[in-house]
C-alpha cells in the first residue's frame, strides 16, 4: 500500500482551502486589504480583526479586544469595543473609558471607536440628578427631590412635598417634622405592623404591587440598587419573585415571577420575564444590565438581563437544579442552597456562599465555569461542617450566610459557628474577626474604606472593627424581643433582617427586615421624618409642620373577676394589650394580688402609655 509524505499531505489542505492554482507575482499584490500567501503564491483577502498594508506578506492582527471586517487595510480599521478606547501611548492597546459616576455628566464621553478618553465628569448641583453618561442634569420635579451625586430623583414620602428642583422635601400641613440624628432608621418599602380596631396586629405580609406604602412582601432576604441607580431590585423569598422598585416613582412592580394576581408558585423555567419562575431567591448582586441570583431553592445562579428581559442560568443544573457539590464548567457545577453573591472588585467572578455545603465557590461571569475558594472539602451531597481557619483547603465553615467584599478580602458571617470570617480573594487564605457568641447573625456589609464592618443579627444591627474584632451596636437591639419600629439608636426595631446593601456612597444602608417583610434604611448624616399628627392632636397653625402635643394617662384598676372586665371594657384591654406588644417599652401588663383577694393572682392590665398623638398615647 502506498503511503503519502506529511509534505503531499500538507499541500493537499492547502490546495483544498485555497482551491485556485494559477500563480500570482508578489508584486501584483499591492491592492489593499489582501496579502500574499507564499504557500500558495495567491493574493488572498485580509480575515477578520486583522489589516494588511498593501503589498503585504503578512496578515497583522487589531490589538486584544479590538476588531475590524474583513479585508482591512490599516490599523486604523480596529476599532475597541464600547467602554473602550484605541491608544497608542503604550503601543496599540485598547484602554477602558473613565467612567463617570452616577450622579455627575460626562463631557466628551468615549464610545466604541473612541481615540481618546472620557475629557471629565462633573458633579450635578443639589435638586438635579444625573446618570453619569449624559453630558447634562436633569432638574427634579415637583414632589421629588436629590441629594448630591445622586442617579435619579426621589418622590417625596408621605406626608412631605418638594417645589421643582429641591434638595429635600418639607413636611405638610397636618404632619411634624422631627429631627433625627444619626444613626436612625426609616421604614421606606412595605408595610408597618399596625394597630387595628377590634384588637390583633394587622398582616404586613403579602403579594401585592403598587406604591411602596401599600406594596407587600413575604420575607424578603435581600435588596440591591440597579447598577444605574434608578432603582431597587429585591429578592422576595417566600414569593419566589424579583421585584423592582422605580426609585423616580417609588412603585413596585414584578420583575421576575408570577404576576401578584397569581398563586407564587416556585418553579424554575429560563426565557422571558413573564414565563420565568424561581424558588426563593436570596442574595442579588448587579453586573451591568444585568442582575445575579443565589437560587436557593433551585440551587442554581441565574442570570436576569433587564435589557433583554430574559433569564438564564449561569451556573448549576441546567434544567431541575439538582442539590450537591462539584465544581467544573457551569453545567457540571452543583451547589446546595447558595444563600448570598457578591461580585469581585474587577466584576469577572462572582462570589457565593454556599450554605449547605458550607464554602465559599467562586462563578466566573463570562463562563459560568465554577470553582472553590475556601472550604468545602470532601466530595458528594454536602461538604463538612465546622471551624478551622487556615489555608484553602484547611478552612471551615458552617453555614456560611451573607458575604461582601472590600479590596482583596470577603469577609463572610459563618452563622453556625457565629464567626465573622475573613477570606484573602488571591489565596483562599482564611481567618477570624471575631465570634458574636449571643447572636443569630446573617448579613454582612462594609462601607466605602471599609473602616467598619456591619453586621445584622436577629433584633439589631451590629458594627465592628475588621482589624481589632471590636463589637459595639449600631442601632436596635435594647430588648430581646423582635419589632418593628423607627427612630434612633436603640429606640428603633428590627425583627431578624437579613441582608444589606451599601448606598450613596455610604451615606446610608439599606437592610432587609425579614420577619417585617420589609426594607427599612439606616441613614448615617441628619435628617428629619414627617409624622403624622394625632387626631386628637390639633395642628398648630402659627408654624406650619408642627403639632400640638398631649399626654393621656390610662389606668386599668383590678377586678375580682377579670372576665367582668373584659365585658366592661373589652376594646379598651386590646388596645393596651395590642400596644404592648407593639411597644412594650411604652405599656406594662402586670400580674400582681388584686385587692381584698390575697390567696388569689390574677393576670390583668395596669401602668401607663404616654407620647404624642401620632403615638396614640
Amino acid at each position: 500500500r502506498r503511503v503519502r509524505s506529511p509534505l503531499y499531505l500538507s499541500a493537499l489542505v492547502l490546495t483544498l482551502l485555497f482551491p485556485s492554482t494559477t500563480a500570482v507575482d508578489p508584486s501584483k499584490c499591492n491592492a489593499s486589504g489582501v496579502f500574499f500567501h507564499t504557500n500558495t503564491s495567491q493574493c488572498l483577502p485580509c480575515t477578520p480583526n486583522h489589516y494588511c498594508p498593501p503589498s503585504s506578506t503578512l496578515i497583522h492582527p487589531c490589538p486584544p479586544m479590538a476588531s475590524s471586517p474583513a479585508s482591512s487595510s490599516s490599523l486604523s480599521s480596529c476599532t475597541c469595543p464600547a467602554a473602550n478606547f484605541f491608544s497608542n501611548s503604550t503601543g496599540p492597546s485598547c484602554l477602558p473609558c473613565t467612567v463617570c459616576p452616577l450622579g455627575s455628566t460626562i463631557q466628551g464621553a468615549c464610545a466604541a471607536g473612541s481615540t481618546s478618553d472620557t475629557v471629565g465628569c462633573t458633579p450635578c448641583p443639589l435638586g438635579t440628578s444625573g446618570s453619569g453618561v449624559s453630558p447634562s442634569c436633569e432638574e427634579c420635579g415637583a414632589g421629588t427631590y436629590a441629594e448630591a451625586q445622586s442617579a435619579v430623583c426621589t418622590s417625596c414620602r408621605k406626608g412631605s412635598w418638594s417645589a421643582k428642583g429641591s434638595k429635600a422635601c418639607t413636611c405638610e400641613g397636618g404632619w411634624r417634622e422631627e429631627k433625627r440624628i444619626p444613626p436612625w432608621v426609616s421604614t421606606i418599602i412595605g408595610g408597618p405592623v399596625q394597630l387595628i380596631a377590634g384588637g390583633g396586629l394587622e398582616d404586613s405580609w403579602g403579594y401585592v404591587d403598587g406604591p411602596v406604602g401599600k406594596a407587600r412582601f413575604r420575607y424578603p432576604n435581600g435588596g440591591v440598587s440597579s447598577q444605574d441607580g434608578r432603582s431597587l431590585i429585591i429578592a422576595d423569598t417566600s414569593n419566589h419573585a424579583l421585584r423592582i422598585v422605580d426609585y423616580a416613582t417609588m412603585i413596585v412592580s414584578v420583575l421576575v415571577g408570577p404576576s401578584t394576581a397569581d398563586k407564587p408558585d416556585s418553579g424554575y423555567n429560563n426565557g422571558e420575564f413573564s414565563e420565568s419562575r424561581l424558588s426563593f431567591p436570596s442574595g442579588v448582586a448587579p453586573f451591568g444590565d444585568t442582575v445575579l441570583v443565589a437560587d436557593m431553592g433551585n440551587n442554581v445562579i441565574r442570570c436576569v438581563n433587564l435589557t433583554s428581559r430574559l433569564t438564564t442560568t449561569l451556573a448549576g443544573h441546567p434544567t431541575r437544579g439538582f442539590p450537591g457539590y462539584s465544581n467544573g464548567p457551569a453545567a457540571s457545577a452543583r451547589f446546595t442552597l447558595p444563600w448570598d453573591i457578591v461580585l469581585s472588585p474587577d466584576s469577572t467572578t462572582a462570589y457565593v456562599t454556599d450554605q449547605l455545603n458550607n464554602c465559599i465557590r467562586t462563578v466566573d461571569i463570562a463562563t459560568g465555569y465554577t470553582g472553590t475558594l475556601s472550604g468545602g472539602r470532601g466530595f458528594g451531597m454536602f461538604t463538612p461542617a465546622g471551624h478551622a481557619d487556615g489555608a484553602a483547603d484547611v478552612a471551615l465553615f458552617d453555614s456560611p450566610a451573607g458575604i461582601c467584599v472590600s479590596g482583596g478580602l470577603l469577609y463572610v458571617v459563618d452563622s453556625a459557628s457565629r464567626g465573622i470570617r475573613r477570606v484573602e480573594i488571591a489565596t483562599g487564605l482564611t481567618s477570624t474577626v471575631t465570634f458574636l457568641y449571643g447572636y443569630e447573625p446573617k448579613g454582612i456589609a462594609t462601607p466605602p474604606g471599609n473602616t467598619q464592618l456591619y453586621v445584622s443579627t436577629s433584633t439589631s444591627i451590629l458594627r465592628i472593627n475588621p482589624s481589632t474584632g471590636d463589637v459595639s451596636t449600631l442601632i436596635g437591639g435594647n430588648t430581646d424581643q423582635g419589632g418593628l419600629w423607627d427612630g434612633e439608636g436603640s429606640d428603633a426595631r428590627f425583627f431578624y433582617p437579613t441582608l444589606m446593601h451599601i448606598e450613596a456612597g455610604g451615606r446610608s444602608m439599606l437592610v432587609s427586615d425579614k420577619y417585617n417583610h420589609c426594607f427599612r434604611r439606616i441613614h448615617f448624616e441628619e435628617g428629619a421624618e414627617c409624622i403624622q399628627c394625632g387626631e386628637d392632636a390639633a395642628l398648630d397653625q402659627a408654624s406650619s409642620g408642627t403639632c400640638e402635643t398631649y399626654t393621656v394617662t390610662v389606668s386599668l384598676l383590678w377586678q375580682s373577676d377579670l372576665a367582668s372586665f373584659n365585658t366592661a371594657s373589652p376594646s379598651l384591654l386590646r388596645v393596651v394589650s395590642d400596644l404592648a406588644v407593639v411597644r412594650p417599652d411604652y405599656v406594662t401588663l402586670m400580674s400582681a394580688t388584686p385587692p381584698g383577694d390575697p390567696g388569689r393572682r390574677q393576670e390583668g392590665g395596669g401602668g401607663d402609655a404616654g407620647g404624642d398623638g401620632d403615638e396614640g398615647g
